[in-house]
């Protein structure tokens, strides 16, 4: 995960100025805990991030690119989901087989 900093809020764009991502993000009922909220979008195919309150537990899920952060929103922080890479390499050995 990568924070954009205390204190922001998630945005599609810089033009973006609704609170839910212009009707693309999936806000979450309840108060949950940060860890919770992360959970939802690790367990979500294509999550692109999320959007967290830490006084009253509001979530957002964003399964959209997070294009910009708006700051001086207290109590929320906007981080990105970062992925990792794997790499698996195979290698394949062959004898040579004597002629005969």
């Amino acid at each position: 995960w990568a924070t954009f900093g205390i204190s922001t809020v998630c945005r599609t764009s810089a033009s973006d100025s609704t609170s839910d991502g212009n009707g693309t993000v999936m806000i979450q009922d309840g108060e949950l805990s940060f860890s919770e909220c992360r959970t939802i979008c690790e367990d979500m195919s294509g999550c692109h991030g999320v959007e967290y309150n830490s006084k009253t537990g509001y979530c957002e899920v964003w399964p959209v690119p997070i294009g910009h952060m708006e700051e001086d929103r207290p109590d929320y922080e906007c981080m990105q989901k970062t992925t990792t890479t794997t790499t698996t390499t195979t290698s394949t050995t062959t004898q040579a087989q004597p002629k005969g």
